[in-house]
């Protein structure tokens, strides 16, 4: 190797990090070594001196250890209309591929479209009881779809190729669901109590005023 070659460079920049005030330098540096450009051998003759000079060569589970923890992020907000796994996602197929899919499910609200049909008299007295009737349906399969052609595969085919992508597929399967529906000009004095749910349910209560 020349004088100017990589293992040589790589030397020249360590020396220049060490030589820095502690205070100024990182505690752990991680370098490109790739044996492409940077023979073993050449390597190990170059950077071995360094440990006389006061280089430590940490492996990668040392060097990892000096790293602070990762930060936390906040949990995801859902806002109405959406909505996000209540629990682990099951990944299947190549695991490179669902890692990266589960995540991006797991912190990114999906879109849920849910159709709400109410009977409820055209108008009320505010001190009458009210009773109205809500029914609510999903098409699982559709949303399933939906998470599949919007989220899925353009993920998938943005990193891994559109003929992977063409393979993907979703399977779901819905537990909770908080429904309001607005009585416009009632004043509502009644706690929702949520209730578990299938894909297609309905839900019937008397309320007085305000929502159900």
């Amino acid at each position: 190797m020349g004088e100017e070659g990589p293992s040589r460079r790589l030397a020249g920049h360590l020396r220049e990090l060490a030589a820095r005030p502690a205070a100024e330098r990182p505690a752990v540096v991680f370098v490109s070594a790739t044996n492409w450009s940077n023979p073993a051998g050449d390597l190990v003759r170059t950077l071995a001196p360094l440990r006389d000079e006061g280089v430590r060569f940490l492996t990668a589970g040392d060097a990892a250890a000096c790293l602070p923890p990762a930060p936390v992020d906040p949990p995801p907000e859902v806002g109405p209309g959406t909505c996000l796994p209540s629990g682990p996602i099951t990944p299947t197929g190549l695991p490179l591929v669902a890692d990266i899919v589960t995540g991006e499910l797991s912190t990114t609200p999906t879109p849920l479209g849910v159709d709400v049909a109410v009977e409820a008299p055209a108008a009320a007295d505010p001190s009458d009881v009210v009773e109205m009737t809500a029914t609510i349906t999903i098409d699982r399969p559709a949303l399933a779809r939906r998470v599949r052609d919007e989220r899925v595969v353009p993920l998938v085919s943005g990193s891994f190729g559109a003929e992977l992508a063409a393979t993907a597929w979703v399977d779901m399967a819905l537990r909770d669901l908080a429904v309001g529906v607005d009585v416009v000009g009632a004043t509502p004095h009644a706690e929702r109590e949520p209730q578990p749910t299938r894909p297609a349910s309905s839900r019937h209560g008397r309320r007085s005023g305000g929502r159900i």
